[in-house]
This record gives structure tokens, C-alpha cells and sequence, in this order.
């Protein structure tokens, strides 16, 4: 089973589909895919997934995992890993564990590695 479709199987799924817009606050346990647009604060105990041609702009966003293929603008604190897909862009800033980019991603960010404690 592939990645994206743990994804799309996971408990407690939340999608924002193409054409959808959403302005304010969007809080859960994850994970969430945004194939739409998201203007706001993100809280998400799980993973916030950035699909191709989507677009994210996250004042405050805190989520486990990020994975963006599309677009994300904002400040962006990832308590695991943070990956940018072959067409993914993340501007503003963000902090993680580890970040993974793929050849074709960009970047107009400021990035912190977070050390993990032992």
C-alpha cells in the first residue's frame, strides 16, 4: 500500500476539495488533504498533505508531518518531517525534524532543523 493510499484510508480523514475555500481556524486530529485553498490558523495532530495545484497560506500552522506538492505560504512549525514534492513550493518559514525535497521543488523560506531530544 502506498503512501498516499494510507492517506486516503486513515481514521478521521478530512479533505478540502478543488474549488473549496476555507478562511479561519481549522483544528483536528488529522490527517487532512487540501486539494482547495486553506487562508488560516492550522492545528492538526496529524498530517496536513498540500496536493498538486493546491494552496495553503498557514499564519501559525502546527502539524505533525507536511507534505506539500502545490503551494504553501506561512509560518509552518512540523513537529516530524516536512518533504516538498517535484512541484512543491513553501515560502515564509518553517521549522522540522528532518526536510526532504525532491528535484523541481522551491523554496523562498527560512528553515530551522530541529533537533530531536534523547
Amino acid at each position: 500500500m502506498s503512501a498516499g493510499d494510507r492517506r486516503r484510508n486513515a481514521p478521521g480523514l478530512t479533505q478540502v476539495g478543488r474549488g473549496a475555500v476555507i478562511r479561519g481556524t481549522l483544528e483536528g486530529p488529522g490527517p487532512v488533504i487540501v486539494h482547495g485553498t486553506v487562508h488560516g490558523r492550522l492545528r492538526l495532530a496529524g498530517e496536513l498533505f498540500v496536493a498538486r495545484g493546491a494552496r495553503v497560506d498557514g499564519a501559525g500552522a502546527r502539524v505533525r508531518r507536511l507534505r506539500v506538492e502545490g503551494h504553501a505560504e506561512g509560518d509552518f512549525r512540523v513537529e516530524e518531517a516536512l518533504e516538498l514534492g517535484p512541484e512543491g513550493h513553501l515560502a515564509g518559514s518553517a521549522s522540522a525534524r528532518a526536510i526532504e525535497t525532491a528535484a523541481g521543488s522551491s523554496i523562498d523560506a527560512r528553515l530551522t532543523i530541529v533537533r530531536q531530544d534523547t
